[in-house]
């Protein structure tokens, strides 16, 4: 097929979504994507594009978060744990993803087809702390593993460690060697992803912070060392902060491409695509600088060269805001109105469990489409002084990515409670949390709640021993009365919320963590704000009066979804039977729609 010129331009970011750390490759004329996933199940998001700008999830490669033997680790929230920076390649026919848990080891996942069936994790090392891998195959077969490492469980800082490994990918081999030490000059160096170009071996690593590091590239003669150093991106004059951790592609073309995320606070890390080109063996990313060694992040630029969509035209600074038409917004997921697919009636791929879903949790409707969701009680990590459990510890929360800057999220649920206690909504969902639910009263009605969370820092920003919950605004739903012969109130009720960002400058401190090493303030342009509401009939929503800032997660991006819980605290761990079922509330989710507003 021969290459056709398309002057169209594209936009950063590519995905306005928290896909972080990304990895990807180039397999014939189509290009995959790994991202992390942390605890959030299914796990491990496998993307497919054939320009490298318009992106679709197409498949998940751990249906559950299992890594060692017989564990339940995961059947709980492990907020900020899990899946941390995978990195993928082809190798001899088959797909190879290997990544780390901070917390159990070294894994590696294989499989003949993109969308599988993919191997259970294998695990290369068992061991704490060892991050980031990224194997490496050379031109005479042999193997190599690098990775980087969590100060926090190692007590190693801004080192890389390279093994040689089996042809395989399934044995590290011998002792592994420091192959460089960031030490002051490159901190927090982390990410490293291996590459030979013309006979120089590269490790291409972000340093300096998760909010506002910048990419290095490091480059030998042999594959140990010695590694001398440069910074090849950062943020500079642009307005895209930390523009590091990412991947470099080559096209069938031959272009050089430089995919990386840009930490956006409540909306995650999101994902941008830079040119890239080689000076004297170095690679420029993004806009050249005059007199720089490093880039600067582009906000548009021509597309790609591929057999889909192949411009060949020149472009520079110049031209860059004038006589440019946009790509049109697109989606990553096939279906984004409906809860489940029509034909095999499973979730919507954008959707993602707090920790491993379990059967009574939910059923769906085959003939209505409807998700029922089950107020089912779950363990509260910490006993604290109040009778009553936290949102922040519940597992069966449904959540998604937040998909935009500017959108609403909307749903109609009908609801049967069984107890006071229970607990049925919409949430916008991180650090600080804020949801709407609908509840039972004392008075056989129903009452709307809009409840505020916080899990490390309460609204002054002093630490908390244990998340906590207030309630800022109630309102007691008197034309919807219980009745006992018919579980669902008599008409559905749609909550919604508006998200959007605010422009004002805010300065966000990292979060106290010892998960990672990010620990210093920056300054984003980017914060995000939100506005529930409700109706009884679908068409008028009444605002309730409190704007609340959205707030990230432990690593991640805030996150929008649905949930039905039972808040009574329970400390131990228990089962539920099928007697206990009949006396569980649920609700009936029909639509959860998103609008994205521009």
């Amino acid at each position: 097929m021969t290459l056709q010129s398309d002057p169209q331009i594209y936009t950063n970011p590519i995905i306005h979504e928290d896909y972080s750390d990304p990895d990807a490759i180039a397999v014939g004329d189509d290009f995959y994507m790994v991202a992390s996933s942390f605890a959030h199940v299914p796990g491990l998001p496998l993307l497919h594009s054939t320009d490298l700008v318009h992106w679709k999830l197409i498949h998940y490669i751990l249906p559950k978060l299992e890594f060692l033997e017989g564990s339940s680790d995961y059947d709980q929230p492990r907020h900020g744990e899990g899946v941390w920076a995978p990195s993928l390649r082809y190798q001899n026919g088959r797909f190879l993803v290997f990544f780390s848990t901070p917390d159990e080891g070294v894994f590696m996942c294989s499989a003949e087809q993109p969308t599988g069936p993919w191997t259970a994790p294998h695990m290369l090392k068992k061991v704490k702390g060892w991050i980031d891998p990224c194997p490496f195959w050379d031109e005479d077969g042999q193997a190599y593993l690098v990775h980087a490492f969590a100060h926090s469980r190692s007590g190693i800082r801004s080192k890389l460690q390279m093994f040689r490994m089996s042809a395989d990918g399934r044995e590290l081999l011998g002792e592994g060697q420091i192959v460089y030490d960031g030490g002051s000059v490159h901190p927090v160096m982390e990410g490293p992803k291996c590459y030979k170009r013309e006979g120089k071996y590269y490790l291409f690593a972000p340093a300096g912070g998760v909010s506002h590091g910048w990419q290095v590239v490091l480059r030998a003669d042999h594959i140990f060392g010695p590694y001398e150093d440069r910074i090849v991106l950062q943020q500079g004059n642009s307005e895209v902060n930390g523009p590091h951790q990412g991947s470099w592609v080559e096209t069938a073309a031959g272009e050089s491409w430089f995919l990386h995320f840009q930490d956006k606070y409540a909306y995650g890390r999101i994902t941008h695509l830079q040119p890239m080109q080689w000076d004297n063996g170095w690679p420029i990313i993004g806009q050249y600088q005059q007199g720089q060694t490093a880039g600067e992040p582009v906000s548009q630029w021509h597309m790609p060269v591929t057999r889909n969509n192949n411009p060949a035209i020149e472009y520079s600074s110049e031209n860059q805001a004038s006589n440019i038409t946009s790509m049109q917004p697109y989606s990553l997921y096939e279906e984004q109105i409906q809860l489940l697919d029509g034909a095999t009636q499973t979730f919507g791929s954008q959707w993602q469990w707090q920790a491993n879903p379990q059967p009574d949790w939910y059923a769906t409707d085959d003939e209505h489409q409807e998700l029922r969701l089950y107020a089912c009680p779950f363990v509260s990590r910490e006993v604290g002084l109040s009778d009553k459990a936290v949102l922040y510890d519940a597992p069966q929360l449904l959540l998604q990515k937040l998909p935009s800057s500017h959108f609403t999220a909307t749903t109609r649920l009908q609801i049967a409670p069984k107890s006071m206690t229970e607990k049925f909504g919409l949430t916008v969902f991180g650090r600080t949390y804020t949801y709407l639910a609908i509840e039972q009263n004392e008075d056989q009605h129903y009452r709307l709640s809009l409840t505020q969370g916080y899990s490390d820092q309460d609204a002054k920003g002093q630490a908390l021993d244990h998340p906590i919950e207030e309630d800022i605004w109630q309102t007691d739903l008197h034309d919807l009365q219980v009745n006992p012969s018919q579980p669902h109130i008599s008409n559905p009720i749609y909550l919604r919320v508006s998200v959007w960002l605010d422009t004002k400058q805010v300065d966000h401190p990292a979060p106290a963590s010892t998960a990672r090493e990010d620990q210093i303030p920056v300054s984003i342009l980017h914060a995000g704000l939100s506005q529930f509401s409700y109706s009884l009939d679908g068409s008028h929503f009444i605002d309730i009066p409190h704007i609340e800032p959205i707030h990230p997660g432990h690593w991640v991006g805030a996150k929008v979804g649905i949930f039905a819980v039972d808040l009574k605290k329970r400390i131990e761990p228990f089962e539920l039977t099928s007697d206990d079922q009949d006396t569980i509330g649920y609700a009936e989710y029909s639509t959860f729609f998103i609008e994205q507003q521009h």
